[in-house]
């Protein structure tokens, strides 16, 4: 599957009374960074929260991250809080983010089961393979992928040979070919595509192979939730994003120029970039064709800051993580540095949430 991050809901059962943080400051801001081939976090001033000290560290979900201490081969997995200490002690061979308060993750018996916050197994290493929950269920492998609930049981008997999360109601899964289920199982979009993406915003991007006497070639469609198809040709090796924001960036297949379509199926803002992202508070980073720069475009399609990063991601929390000469960089929405280049890697994290007793 072709893969192109959100804060879930509840740690323990009191983070069902959560709610979103108000407008961050600066200092509230929070981004993982690289140097050396260190992880660590800094706030919104650059200010250094959690030193450099892992060797993977990933976004934060319900309050936690994965992080793990030596290589991807030997090393072992835990997860941190925002201060860096570690909750659950680097003890995993594998380890991925929590979400509806469990966590899929592998013991030394290289089985999965899920992780409650405080680190207790509620469901016991017995899969192959596990994915997060969403939607009250979660893909799992034994022989085949299902779907479990919160108690370890099949709620989807494993019959699938690739399954993925639910959103909005319908998951993506494999059998020969890619078609689309509901939470009882049953087919929504029969199995028909090369490869499906995930729903957003009420449409799911799909690919399908199209032979011909000279060449194939790959036709990219959105589909809607009751299977509905709007096709959209596409040369092999083209791509359609999700839609977020009511856009979602597609290369053109002719002068493979990537523009945004609104869910109509039309140019919203016409093909004329080079590269492209998301939306995200009304702005998206998209690489200048003439410059080969990085900026960021309005809903018009005009530039708000101008192409001037050599790479460019999208803003969380009204703060983008770009990079320039080498280096990456905090900026603001006004194309200010809130946090001048220095780092290797930088990524901005979503803000935390409040809990209410």
């Amino acid at each position: 599957m072709i893969a192109l991050c959100a804060l879930s809901s509840a740690l323990l059962a009191c983070r069902r009374c959560e709610k979103p943080a108000p407008p961050a400051g600066p200092s509230e801001h929070l981004a993982r960074f690289a140097v050396g081939g260190k992880w660590g976090v800094v706030d919104g001033t650059g200010s250094v929260l959690v030193e450099a000290r892992f060797d993977q560290l990933e976004d934060f979900s319900e309050g936690l991250a994965v992080a793990r201490v030596g290589d991807e081969n030997s090393g072992r997995y835990g997860y941190v809080d925002r201060s860096g200490r570690w909750v659950i002690e680097p003890k995993l061979l594998r380890a991925r983010a929590f979400s509806e308060g469990l966590a899929p993750a592998a013991d030394e018996s290289r089985r999965f089961g899920y992780l409650s916050p405080d680190g207790r197994w509620v469901i016991a290493p017995s899969f192959e393979n596990a994915e997060r929950f969403s939607e009250g269920t979660a893909p799992a492998k034994q022989g085949r992928w299902g779907y479990l609930d919160k108690t370890g049981a099949w709620k989807i008997a494993p019959k699938f040979a690739d399954a993925e999360p639910f959103t909005e109601g319908r998951a993506a899964v494999r059998v020969e070919s890619w078609g689309y289920i509901d939470g009882s199982g049953a087919w929504v979009v029969e199995p028909r595509f090369q490869d499906a993406r995930a729903f957003a915003e009420g449409r799911a991007a799909v690919y399908s192979h199209v032979s011909s006497p000279f060449f194939g070639r790959t036709t990219c469609s959105y589909v809607g939730l009751g299977g509905r198809q709007a096709s959209l040709l596409v040369d092999e090796g083209l791509r359609c994003d999700r839609f977020h924001e009511s856009r979602a960036a597609v290369q053109d297949p002719k002068s493979r120029a990537w523009g945004f379509f609104a869910p109509s199926g039309k140019w919203q803002i016409s093909p004329r970039f080079s590269d492209a992202g998301r939306f995200s508070e009304g702005l998206a980073p998209v690489r200048d064709e003439a410059r080969g720069l990085w900026g960021f475009i309005d809903a018009s399609g005009n530039f708000r800051i101008d192409p001037r990063f050599e790479a460019a991601r999208e803003f969380v929390a009204s703060a983008a993580a770009v990079k320039e000469n080498g280096k990456w960089g905090l900026l603001g929405r006004d194309g200010s540095w809130r946090v001048a280049p220095r780092f290797d890697e930088l990524h901005a994290l979503a803000p935390q949430r409040r809990v209410e007793p």
